[in-house]
Order: structure tokens, then sequence, then C-alpha cells
């Protein structure tokens, strides 16, 4: 490689660098401003204690960030991004967590590309992995939003 190659590949390197660095902190200010507009207190990045996540791959998280907790129709829900893995094979997910004895998702109109898990009192909802995980990835906050606004209230 010569040394315009080089140089030409460092550049873009770079820019991918900065553009995530940029589209991250970009998506935790639209998640704050979300929690502000729906009532939801932000954790940063830590999970609330109550939230169990056992026997769900999110359980295996390696890290999570932009957590946001607060009662929605009468739900305590929470909501977070997270990175399951570490390098190439890392995926990162957009998970809202419901506690509820029964699935408070059942009426959002979703495809077949999201599950749902339970823990404990938990309700997850997230898109697990699939071969196909570089063009999936974090939630659209327009989305969260919808999903969060339409969470069935307990009966």
């Amino acid at each position: 490689m010569t040394n315009w190659g080089l140089a030409v590949w460092m550049t873009g390197l770079g820019a991918l660098f900065v553009a995530s660095v940029l589209g991250d902190r970009k998506r935790a200010k639209l998640m704050g401003d979300l929690a502000s507009r729906i009532g939801f207190k932000m954790w940063g990045d830590k999970l609330p204690p109550e939230l169990s996540l056992v026997g769900t791959p999110m359980a295996r998280a390696t890290a999570t960030w932009n957590v946001m907790e607060g009662t929605q129709n009468g739900v305590p829900t929470i909501a977070f991004d997270c990175r399951m893995g570490t390098g190439k094979a890392s995926w990162r997910r957009t998970v809202i967590a419901a506690r509820s004895r029964r699935d408070v998702f059942a009426v959002v109109p979703s495809d077949s590309s999201y599950t749902v898990d339970r823990s404990g009192e938990w309700i997850i909802l997230y898109a697990p992995k699939s071969g196909f995980t570089v063009w999936r990835s974090l939630m659209p906050i327009a989305e969260l939003e919808a999903r969060l606004s339409t969470l069935e209230q307990q009966q």
C-alpha cells in the first residue's frame, strides 16, 4: 500500500470513528428528550436493580446505556440500549422491559422480527440476533416512543 493509500484508509477509519461517536451522542440526547417527554427517569448506563433479565439473552449484555425507567399506561417500564458480546461478533439492541403478569406488548403491531421473553415479573421485548445484525441495530427513537405509548394497561 502506498503512503497515499494508507493516508486515505486512515482518514476513512477516523471519519467512521467520529461519525460513530457523534451518532452515539445524538442518540443519548434523543433518548433523554424522550424520557423527559414521557416522564421517565434516566439511569445512564446502570440498569435499575429490580429489573430481572435472567433466562433471556439480554442477561449476558456486555454493556448497557441510555437506560430509562418510568410508568407508562400504568405499567412499570424500563427501556435501554445494550451490546451483546465483544469485538466483531458483538451486536446492539434496544430492549423494552415491562413489569406485568401478562404480555403488555400484545397490542403493539409487530412483525416477526421481535421476540418477547419473560424473566420473573418482567416481559422483555427485543430483536434477537439474526444473520444480518450489521444492518439491524438500535430501535429508532420514533418506534421506541410508539411502542412505549401503546403498552397495554394492566387490569
